[in-house]
């Protein structure tokens, strides 16, 4: 097969004029920085899906930790999306029962790390192969966030929106954001 794709190309290249050969090899360029493009991108996302403003970075991504932190331009935003990998596939109840576990300790954390925050309630739905938990937290210093979990049979996502902005702007923002998420089932 790679003997007669070379031969192809090698008669194309033969059977084409110089500026037949120039546009064939300024598309193949452009395949290949599109793949090469792709594969960075698929390296830094792994299973997760999310929708994030284009002015917004990548500030901080552990491969040990399984984390990204996007910023948004001005530092007011940020989203932090973590991802904790199963060893072994569950049962559909089981992914519930460590959700809530996770959904336990991460709020005992943010209290304990964040003095005077409030929490909402846990909004969770279920999906055929898929629970999704949702809540809000309030801190005593102006911080707003919204932490979003999805539990697959892959493991657990978590994407965490926090901000500093007035609490219109953030829900906007969290609200665009955070609905663009997804976890590989």
């Amino acid at each position: 097969m790679k003997i007669m794709l070379n031969k192809y190309i090698t008669r194309t290249f033969f059977l084409r004029s110089v500026s037949g050969r120039f546009a064939v090899m300024r598309i193949f360029t452009l395949v290949l920085g599109l793949i090469w493009s792709l594969t960075l991108l698929a390296s830094e996302q792994e299973d997760f899906k999310v929708d994030i403003p284009d002015s917004w970075k990548l500030a901080h991504y552990s491969e040990e930790e399984r984390l990204w932190v996007y910023q948004s331009d001005d530092g007011e935003h940020q989203l932090s999306v973590s991802i904790l990998y199963y060893s072994q596939e569950p049962t559909h109840e089981q992914q519930a029962q460590f959700l809530d576990d996770f959904l336990k300790a991460r709020r005992e954390w943010t209290s304990q790390a964040i003095a005077r925050t409030e929490f909402s309630e846990v909004e969770l739905t279920k999906y055929n192969s898929a629970w999704v938990a949702k809540f809000s937290e309030i801190s005593g210093n102006g911080r707003f966030a919204v932490n979003k979990a999805i539990s697959t049979k892959v493991g657990i996502a978590n994407f965490y929106f926090e901000s500093f902005s007035a609490r219109q702007v953030h829900e906007e923002i969290s609200d665009k954001i955070l609905s663009t998420t997804g976890f590989a089932s």
